[in-house]
């Protein structure tokens, strides 16, 4: 299927959707998405992990050897994941999607990061950068004297 029209069929209702109202039960123009290739979160063509044929996230998650302790284990360090998903996997979607782990600083992390998604999708290399900086400083351990 071609993109648009995967874009078509899932623009205005899909499981991923989130979209916040005002007080007078209106649309107040923010929507936004829980898609898991999605870089900024933003609910548009451009940045929509379902309806591209190739689609990059970055995500913080926890290193464990069991997905069932990442929440019970508190020592566990917290690295930075970039989901890629391939074009040519588009009809099989659970072999499309591959993970590549990054334990690296913050300036290194956004240099990688945007060196990986600037590859094939040069329009997405600056949010990715600005992604993985955000991701780096946020699961970066406190000194004793930063509390």
């Amino acid at each position: 299927m071609s993109a648009d029209l995967i874009w078509m069929l899932t623009k205005r209702h899909n499981a991923f959707l989130i979209s916040k109202r005002d007080n007078c039960n209106k649309r107040s123009g923010l929507v936004l998405t829980s898609e898991p290739c999605n870089i900024t979160s933003v609910h548009s063509f451009k940045y929509s992990g379902l309806a591209n044929e190739t689609a990059f996230g970055i995500d913080a998650v926890r290193e464990t050897a069991d997905a069932a302790d990442a929440n019970e284990d508190p020592s566990s360090k917290p690295v930075s994941v970039c989901f890629t998903r391939k074009a040519k996997s588009q009809v099989k979607p659970c072999k499309g999607v591959s993970k590549q782990s990054w334990k690296k600083g913050a300036r290194a992390l956004a240099k990688s990061a945007q060196a990986q998604v600037g590859k094939a999708r040069p329009d997405l290399a600056k949010a990715a950068m600005a992604k993985a900086t955000h991701i780096a400083k946020a699961i970066r351990v406190a000194k004793r004297g930063d509390e």
